[in-house]
């Protein structure tokens, strides 16, 4: 049975002559159209049922109109407020989509399933709880937010999978899974090479890939072809486990096998920068139900994090693909757990950093400070059974010297438990000695 969806536009050549008005070809003469099409989008958000990505599309460039002082007066303030609005607008109802209104889950999470870069979640949050963005940073943002929905919307807008019928469909899936493993065998093929160097004690075989990598970057960008959804999957390609670091040496001695390869890759696609830090966020922001201390997995996510950000080597990549301080540490701030804050103060403490010592040092402080309050496990007296329950890392804790110590100064009445703070939301320590009840009595 046919599925009917009611647009407010009247067929598809209509949308798509908006499309052509939003986003001009570049060797287009024609006027710039973009308000106009904002004027018929205004028009179809009367008629109802318009897609999200269309009304932000309209809210994000008319912003971008806004942004031109000989042509409206507005002040530097109300500009940056137009970019924050539609900007919220856009990360919120496209995070909100997919929420369910009985289990709420982070909007990292949602994000992460849509494709959204959690720098975007980011700077929706910065925006809306804390102070208002740079006219720079929200500048950038916006550039990046409409070429996002450019290659998510409006770019397949005439070959939408809902309304392919199920051969194509099933055809266009088989691409996806086929483009995945032929990024797999490139891949594969120089983490072979990539190996065998490690192996080798001697440093100048250890940079022998670096004559490979050329060719290897050139099947890459024939493979993705400059497509953002191809060039997505290679950077959650790139990640996977049996890729990069997963080479049983030292990580010093793995970088410079792979920093040739990324490096060109870097220079060939101008987003693959930017997809790939923002997948390693992911990583290291989600979730996860293992003592994240020794997460191995995490830890080598936020090692290839640290060198790309401090080192010298990709300091001029990092200036080349628009990256900087407040790309990476708001995030880390915001999602504080052992290897953001990790990766927050490598970058504080690596010389030069001007934004992440001036901006940010008084935060990663602070953050870094009640993180560690925060994961002092709760100490008692224990029994055998209760001490066998605990994760290895806290049993490992209470074993060593200082955890003795802790458990004998609870045991003199020194301290025990913790107590909710009325005041502050929080917790702290109870000042006092810790007396067991049966369960059911306060």
């Amino acid at each position: 049975m046919a599925h009917i969806v009611w647009t407010p536009w009247r067929d598809i050549s209509e949308i798509l002559h908006v499309r052509r008005q939003f986003y001009p070809s570049p060797s287009s003469k024609e006027p710039d159209l973009r308000r106009k099409a904002c004027g018929q989008v205004s028009a179809w958000k009367l008629r109802g049922n318009l897609p999200h990505a269309v009304e932000s599309t309209w809210l994000l460039t008319d912003a971008v109109l806004a942004d031109n002082i000989t042509v409206n007066k507005l002040t530097p303030l109300a500009v940056r407020a137009c970019y924050a609005t539609a900007f919220c607008r856009f990360v919120t109802g496209l995070v909100d989509s997919e929420q369910d209104a009985r289990y709420k889950v982070p909007m990292y999470d949602k994000a992460k399933i849509v494709g959204l870069p959690a720098s975007f979640v980011e700077l929706r949050h910065e925006a809306t709880h804390g102070d208002l963005p740079s006219l720079v940073v929200l500048r950038r943002a916006a550039e990046r937010a409409l070429e996002w929905l450019w290659n998510d919307y409006w770019k397949y807008l005439d070959l939408r999978t809902d309304s392919l019928p199920d051969d194509k469909l099933s055809a266009f899936k088989a691409g996806r899974e086929n483009l995945k493993e032929e990024l797999r065998d490139i891949l594969h093929h120089y983490s072979s090479i990539c190996m065998q160097a490690a192996k080798t004690k001697s440093h100048s075989d250890i940079l022998l890939p670096a004559r490979t990598a050329n060719e290897v970057c050139l099947d890459l960008v024939r493979t993705c072809n400059g497509e953002r959804l191809a060039i997505a999957e290679l950077a959650k390609v790139l990640l996977e486990q049996t890729n990069m670091g997963r080479l049983g040496r030292h990580m010093d001695e793995v970088f410079p096998v792979w920093d040739s390869l990324l490096k060109m890759l870097s220079a060939q696609q101008e987003r693959f920068l930017a997809l790939l830090v923002d997948e390693m966020t992911m990583h290291i922001i989600s979730p996860s139900l293992m003592d994240m201390t020794i997460d191995t997995y995490r830890e080598v996510i936020t090692m290839w994090l640290t060198h790309v950000f401090t080192s010298e080597n990709w300091a001029a990549t990092i200036k080349h693909g628009k990256l900087d301080d407040n790309f990476i540490v708001p995030t880390c701030l915001q999602n504080p757990n052992h290897w953001t804050l990790k990766l927050a103060s490598a970058i504080f403490d690596a010389p030069g950093h001007k934004v992440a010592k001036d901006v940010y040092g008084k935060r990663i402080s602070k953050a870094v400070t009640e993180h560690a309050k925060a994961k002092e496990p709760i100490i008692r007296t224990m029994s055998t059974d209760s001490h066998h329950s605990l994760l290895p890392s806290h049993r490992a804790w209470l074993e060593s010297e200082e955890g003795l110590k802790e458990q004998a100064r609870i045991a003199q009445g020194d301290a025990g438990g913790l107590e909710e703070d009325p005041e502050g939301g929080g917790w702290e320590r109870w000042k006092g000695t810790w007396v067991s009840k049966p369960v059911g009595l306060v």
